[in-house]
């Protein structure tokens, strides 16, 4: 048994791999800016499936500054930046 990840893993046949949305852009939401609102500002809408695509350093600090880096987090807020000085994950993309 051979566990993948049919978005990023070169082994599985292109026609099982996960593509993004054609139109996929990513798009720098607010301070504590619902995904979608941000979206819907540019006349897009957000696709949760594609957040895996821009979950990446290399994308988000494309966007934001990560002066701290990058983690690997999950949770209903990520990609995000954090600019909350209070938090151990300041300034960091996540």
């Amino acid at each position: 048994m051979l566990l993948a990840d049919a978005r990023f893993c070169p082994y599985v046949p292109e026609p099982l791999r996960i593509q993004p949305q054609a139109n996929l852009q990513p798009i720098r939401a607010k301070r504590a800016q619902d995904c979608n609102a941000a979206c819907a500002e540019v006349q897009m809408g957000c696709h949760e499936s594609d957040f895996w695509f821009i979950n990446s350093c290399d994308v988000l600090s494309q966007h934001f500054p990560c002066e701290r880096g990058c983690a690997l987090v999950l949770g209903p807020d990520i990609p995000n930046y954090v600019e909350d000085p209070s938090l151990n994950t300041y300034q960091q993309c996540l």
